[in-house]
This record gives structure tokens, sequence and C-alpha cells, in this order.
């Protein structure tokens, strides 16, 4: 399932591509997200809490991570398992920064695969629904970090 979304964020891209670079300061922005390690700069482990309708579900998993300085665009390959429902995810999400006006609009692209017992109950609309709070959780989290 392919799933775009963009916001924006009033700060130069410069501080934003900073901002993106500090993986604690992105799982603390990301809601359910808890980092639990960082082998390098480039590979994570943690967990992602979520809710789909009724059913709370813990992604344990990992996150590699591709930059591009020169573009401001940048990749994370994330993999996880919900252990209770043995539900599978995998996410593609390239990201983009751009600058408008005086502040930064990023553009994300996700492929997304869900496989298990959660595939089941999880329609395209939940999923859009889920991706569209978490995005908006995180781009206001990662606001007010950057305006203190």
């Amino acid at each position: 399932m392919k799933i775009e979304r963009q916001f924006f964020l009033a700060a130069p891209v410069g501080v934003v591509w900073d901002a993106l670079k500090d993986s604690h300061l992105m799982a603390q922005c990301l809601p359910g997200a808890e980092l639990e390690t960082i082998s390098d700069t480039d590979a994570l482990r943690g967990q992602l809490k979520v809710r789909l309708g009724p059913i709370a579900a813990v992604f344990h998993g990992t996150v590699a991570l591709t930059r591009n300085s020169a573009t401001y665009t940048g990749n994370m390959d994330a993999r996880g398992v919900d252990k209770r429902t043995n539900t599978r995810v995998r996410a593609d999400i390239g990201y983009r920064l751009a600058t408008m006006n005086e502040g930064t609009q990023i553009s994300i692209v996700c492929e997304l695969a869900l496989m298990g017992m959660l595939a089941q109950f999880a329609r395209r609309n939940l999923i859009e629904k889920i991706s569209a709070e978490l995005i908006e959780g995180f781009s206001t989290n990662l606001e007010q970090r950057l305006n203190t």
C-alpha cells in the first residue's frame, strides 16, 4: 500500500534537516515510538505502539537509515513484528525536504506491507487514518521541539 503525506514546519530547511539526523529526538517526537538501541547512526532498534481499531499492537523491529545532505532526502527501511499477533510490518519510507515560504515542506512517500492476523482488520482507510495521526503527532511534536 502506498501512502503519501506532506507537512510544513516553520523552520529553515537546514534546521529541520539537522533535527531529522537526531534519532533520539525523532523517536521522542513520534507518538508510540521507543528507541531501544542505536548500533550506529544508520541502524536503530525499537518499538512502535499503535492501535488498529480495537486492537493495540506493539511492533518491535529495526530501522535502517540513509540520508543525502546535498539533496535533503532520506530513506527509512523499517521492519517489525507484533509478537502477540505474529503480525509483521515492512515500511519503505522516503522523505524530501524543500524550502517553502520561510519554512520547510516535508514530503513523505511510504510503501507499507502488513502481513499476518492484523492485516485482516487493517483496511486501507484505517491504515491511512493511523498514518495521518502518526504524521500529525510527529510534525506537531517536532515543531514544538524546534521552537524551544
